[in-house]
């Protein structure tokens, strides 16, 4: 009975999480909160609250409640990949990963809420889900790549390569750090 009862209060623990993330608008807390246990749970544990850093991660990329929508790195190029600021709908989805495959893209653009930048990761989100709709892809991808650069790096050194490097990349850093995570962190309690 004694695992039953630390099961019950793992679930009302969790409801609460859910709670709490659903009146911050965040779109289907319990698959954030799934993928960021998991993406946790895959690097062996961590010491930074990961759920709070991957809500302050989605914040930070597209906002709460998440968009699913293209980057806009590339300035407007009009309804053909790379998309700038458009919703990532199947068809977008399709176009762009054709590009991609063709090499025809020449530039790569955030996607969806994690705004999935890199052409593995795309690659690997689309071996996930065909369809670059899919938040759960695109969390499962992400998630597991920033739990794996914190994990190697630390905290401040993994977020900032999860954007990259030089000076954007610290900056990004120093948003989601001293910005996004305090925020996040009080939806929680």
């Amino acid at each position: 009975m004694r695992e039953l009862g630390s099961e019950i209060e793992r679930w009302k623990r969790e409801d609460a999480r859910v709670d709490a993330l659903a009146r911050h608008d965040v779109k289907q807390p319990w698959l954030v909160i799934t993928e960021a246990e998991r993406a946790e749970a895959s690097v062996g544990g961590l010491d930074a609250n990961f759920l709070v850093v991957a809500l302050a991660m989605l914040r930070h990329e597209t906002g709460i409640p998440q968009r699913g929508i293209f980057g806009g790195d590339h300035g407007d190029v009009g309804d053909r990949p790379p998309y700038v600021h458009q919703e990532v709908t199947h068809d977008r989805g399709v176009a762009f990963l054709r590009a991609l495959h063709a090499d025809h893209l020449g530039v790569m653009n955030g996607v969806h809420w994690t705004q999935t930048t890199f052409f593995d990761k795309v690659f690997r989100v689309e071996k996930l889900s065909a369809d670059l709709t899919d938040p759960q892809a695109h969390l499962r991808v992400c998630l597991h790549d920033l739990a794996t650069l914190i994990k190697d790096r630390g905290l401040h050194d993994g977020v900032m390569g999860y954007n990259g490097s030089g000076p954007a990349a610290e900056a990004y850093a120093k948003a989601i750090l001293n910005d996004e995570i305090p925020v996040v962190k009080s939806w929680l309690g």
